[in-house]
């Protein structure tokens, strides 16, 4: 093949990417301008979502001015997730261009949603509560328990956030599975509590139901406090009967690195004992659904890396170099 042949069919590649691109992002924009805006709110002849599209600063009169009447709408923008379409006109962007796309994605409108959030403070937090309550947490983007639990984050007052800390106290300790287990991960998503709360999710790591151990043991996770205290607590989840906690105390413990020094006996003793245990996968954690992670082989490896992570160099008896 010449040169100039192959110059020639490279061009007409590009064109019609180019064109694809263009005619995907079209059909995105248009469907987009004409979605409705049934509910949404409007402030001096501009809808919420216009008002968005700007600085916080830009839209933050515009919130304060709409109130709690805003909070339907925003609590939707949460939940909103790019169509099959949208997707591909992203990948085909950054693929092919090296570039975001000319329209909002639903990672953008997430992010201004929680801004508007945060501007409502206290007004917004009996809503994110409720929808943090309302059904099975699921670990997943766009779903409404996922992303309240990770707006109360972004709260910023220390009303806002005396008054999370307060009722998920209370969902700790509620005789529903679904709200103790909910209330666990509202923490994995960052939420930050005190030692009240440290206290009891180190409690709910023994709790009697699967789903919640494994809930606690992953909200332990991403707060790394009161270490005397958590620290053997998640010692003993090593030797739990359901290997999704087996595998969550793992992690937690790992990423303390030498916090978890008085983890180590148990570690090595676990590293020993794990291809003795269950392995086929319990349903009792989002993350791991499906997936082969948990064999007896795989959390060995986790326990071994746990090892070096708090204690670099330190033998493991049986471990492969």
């Amino acid at each position: 093949m010449s040169l100039e042949h192959s110059t020639t069919s490279d061009g007409k590649r590009f064109r019609y990417r180019l064109c694809w691109i263009i005619v995907v992002a079209l059909v995105v924009l248009v469907g987009w301008l004409l979605l409705p805006a049934t509910g949404e709110p409007t402030w001096q002849g501009k809808t919420l979502r216009q008002w968005m599209r700007g600085h916080p600063k830009d839209y933050w009169p515009a919130v304060q001015a709409m109130g709690t009447n805003a909070i339907p709408f925003l609590l939707s923008e949460l939940q909103h997730k790019d169509s099959a379409l949208a997707s591909m006109g992203q990948e085909a962007f950054r693929r092919f261009l090296d570039s975001s796309p000319p329209w909002e994605t639903a990672q953008t409108r997430r992010y201004h949603a929680r801004l508007a959030l945060q501007i409502l403070d206290t007004n917004a937090v009996p809503a994110l509560l409720d929808a943090l309550f309302r059904e099975p947490f699921r670990l997943q983007e766009g779903h409404i328990t996922c992303e309240a639990a990770y707006a109360f984050g972004w709260l910023a007052s220390p009303a806002a956030r005396e008054q999370v800390r307060h009722y998920l106290g209370k969902g700790l300790e509620d005789p529903d599975i679904q709200k103790r287990r909910n209330a666990c991960m509202a923490f994995y998503a960052g939420f930050r509590g005190g030692d009240s709360e440290t206290h009891k999710l180190v409690e709910l790591t023994r709790d009697p139901e699967p789903l919640v151990r494994a809930a606690a043991t992953r909200g332990l996770i991403m707060w790394q406090t009161n270490e005397v205290e958590v620290v053997p607590a998640l010692a003993a989840r090593l030797d739990d009967p359901q290997a999704a906690v087996r595998r969550l105390a793992i992690e937690a413990l790992t990423g303390r690195k030498t916090n978890a020094i008085a983890a180590l006996v148990a570690l090595q003793a676990a590293y020993r004992n794990e291809h003795t245990r269950a392995s086929l996968y319990d349903d009792v954690d989002d993350l791991f659904r499906g997936n082969a992670v948990l064999s007896p082989q795989q959390n060995q490896w986790g326990i071994f890396h746990a090892i070096q992570s708090i204690a670099p160099g330190t033998p493991v008896p049986g471990a492969k170099p």
